[in-house]
């Protein structure tokens, strides 16, 4: 990171707490009270075993990277706590505090993309010039960045930790909100891979051209332009989920047994190759008992 946190130290040395401002723009929405005590008494035992980063703000100090600390600290009853005094600018700083946070423990991915749409405003780089910058794929930033477009249910589904961030991308592919919420509750309470989600968003995006082609040809077919019908004047809505025949309904297949199945009707498993082999396997050879068994009762 050195191409990107170019600072100059002034100097390093205890400063009184209320001498220290948070951040203008804090990095973290949350703070884990379970870390604040356990780094609260790591505080009290163990003394202080880095620095927080400040740089000089007015009358006082704006903390840049530190902010737990400093609030254990405020928790753990010190006065002082040891500061490194840097001086940077407002792009430096935002950096920095990426750094810092992403480095110490995972960050919500909500918080991280109001982030990065905070420090590509305030420093003007590009996508891939602030991904160089902060060691990051451009999709990365690209996929968080889009978050932030997406309606407030997904939002939080992804703030919450129940689906992450591509899942949520292509969530937001789904256009119709009936099927959009309807596909997030499944995917919220059974779980759902990247792939099942592509899956998921193809097949609507199917159902949906047909639908729009069979609404096209029904009003080329309904009578030169100009002659007003009912028919013309009243375009039919794409069905519902609940609405489609059993037929319709988007499917797909178990990867054990290969039986089509429709969403919200299986759950996802992790499992590796060889305890995938070991199973599918097992449930052949109860199929085929189960025939055998069919037979000879026939």
């Amino acid at each position: 990171m050195e191409e990107v946190t170019k600072y100059k130290v002034i100097e390093t040395k205890e400063l009184p707490l209320d001498q220290i401002e948070p951040p203008q723009v804090e990095y973290r929405d949350l703070v884990i009270e379970e870390d604040l005590e356990a780094l609260a008494r790591s505080l009290r035992d163990h003394k202080q075993l880095q620095p927080i980063l400040v740089r000089k703000k007015d009358s006082k100090y704006e903390i840049i990277a530190g902010f737990q600390r400093y609030m254990a600290a405020k928790q753990a009853g010190m006065a002082t706590i040891e500061a490194k005094i840097i001086e940077c600018d407002d792009a430096t700083a935002l950096i920095l505090r990426f750094v810092e946070n992403e480095r110490r423990s995972k960050v919500p991915a909500m918080s991280k993309a109001r982030y990065f749409k905070r420090m590509l405003d305030l420093t003007g780089m590009s996508i891939p010039e602030l991904a160089k910058k902060l060691h990051v794929s451009p999709n990365t930033i690209r996929e968080h960045v889009q978050l932030l477009n997406a309606p407030t249910e997904i939002q939080d589904a992804v703030q919450a930790g129940h689906i992450g961030v591509r899942v949520a991308n292509l969530l937001m592919q789904v256009t119709d909100p009936g099927t959009r919420y309807y596909y997030l509750r499944c995917a919220v309470e059974d779980g759902v891979t990247e792939r099942v989600m592509q899956e998921w968003v193809k097949q609507w995006k199917a159902q949906h051209e047909r639908q729009v082609q069979a609404d096209y040809r029904r009003v080329v077919e309904s009578g030169p332009p100009g002659v007003a019908t009912e028919e013309t004047t009243t375009q039919s809505a794409p069905p519902s989920f609940e609405e489609m025949e059993p037929e319709e309904k988007y499917t797909t297949h178990c990867e054990v047994c290969g039986k089509g199945c429709n969403v919200g009707e299986y759950k996802v498993l992790m499992i590796c190759n060889q305890c995938y082999a070991v199973l599918k396997e097992i449930l052949h050879e109860l199929e085929k008992k189960e025939a055998k068994h069919a037979e000879a009762e026939g």
